[in-house]
């Protein structure tokens, strides 16, 4: 029996556990200690829950990261699902994302696996060849480094402009990046510091992968927006939260997740929640979306 508040007011957070309340016959839940693929300890890092293994040559980690590079949200290379990087990663045709793009040399072997056949691998060499037209925000999105997801991708391309100058960054650099906290920074830095990441992006390069974005013309800092502290809520009809908050950290300002006394504006959309209802019993501000995109000058 534990205990849950609602953290910054929206997301449950346990909080404690009712130890009365637990049966007596309960058992203590002993967490693995290894691997259960591979049998390399498993590394919990300062400050997270997650245990992770961290054998670059696991075999489930080979099928996880070669999975991802190629969903829908990231290269979204047609005919590569999981099942299939599996059946391939089995067969040897596959041990990194880098080998996908050496696959076109492997029709043959290719053809006689189980399932597959000549239409089904030129189908799927076709949807390889297309991966390469994918914006290179995605394409870093794809290499799963460690806490940068999509959004985090998009933010640092438009900051750099490049694969390579993200690279070629400091840590103190990369976490300068508004919307960029110092844990990613360090895993983002580190990524690219590791001699099997640099091969593997040699390969990739020579591959024809999307190296070099477009750098984002930074707006000027904004009076209105310099200093201030805004709070979101509710549901914006031009952009996503995420995208308002890179505006408002863009021009100076900065986000917070719950309103407080010290909260300058709150940036209310449609169906806004508690945020709102407290926002009015402190006499926070109170700014519509038309308002904000007049402020953005849109």
């Amino acid at each position: 029996m534990v205990l849950v508040e609602r953290g910054g007011e929206v997301i449950p957070k346990v909080v404690g556990v009712d130890v009365a309340e637990r049966p007596k016959s309960a058992k203590e839940f002993k967490f693995p200690t290894e691997c259960t693929e591979c049998k390399s300890p498993l590394v919990r890092p300062p400050g997270e829950v997650s245990w992770y293994c961290e054998n670059p040559e696991c075999p489930a980690q080979v099928i996880g990261r070669i999975t991802h590079f190629s969903s829908r949200g990231a290269m979204d290379i047609a005919g590569l699902g999981s099942q299939s990087v599996e059946q391939f990663v089995a067969a040897g045709l596959l041990r990194n994302v880098a080998d996908i793009y050496d696959l076109k040399n492997r029709r043959m072997e290719l053809i006689e696996l189980e399932r597959m056949g000549e239409k089904k691998v030129a189908n799927l060499l076709e949807g390889i060849e297309q991966s390469k037209a994918r914006p290179t925000a995605r394409f870093l999105f794809a290499l799963g480094i460690r806490h940068a997801g999509t959004s985090i991708a998009k933010l640092l391309i438009d900051e750099f402009g490049s694969i390579d100058a993200i690279a070629e960054a400091t840590e103190e650099a990369i976490d300068a990046v508004p919307g960029i906290g110092p844990e990613i920074a360090a895993s983002v830095f580190a990524y690219f510091r590791l001699p099997k990441n640099q091969e593997l992006l040699s390969r990739l390069r020579l591959a024809g992968l999307p190296f070099h974005g477009e750098r984002k013309p930074k707006p000027a800092v904004s009076e209105f927006f310099s200093g201030k502290t805004f709070v979101l809520t509710g549901t914006l009809n031009t952009m996503t939260r995420d995208e308002a908050k890179e505006q408002i950290e863009s021009r100076g300002g900065k986000v917070s997740g719950s309103v407080s006394k010290k909260t300058d504006y709150v940036l209310a959309g449609t169906e806004a929640g508690s945020k709102l209802t407290k926002a009015e019993e402190l006499g926070v501000k109170v700014l519509a979306e038309d308002a904000f995109l007049l402020q953005l000058g849109t």
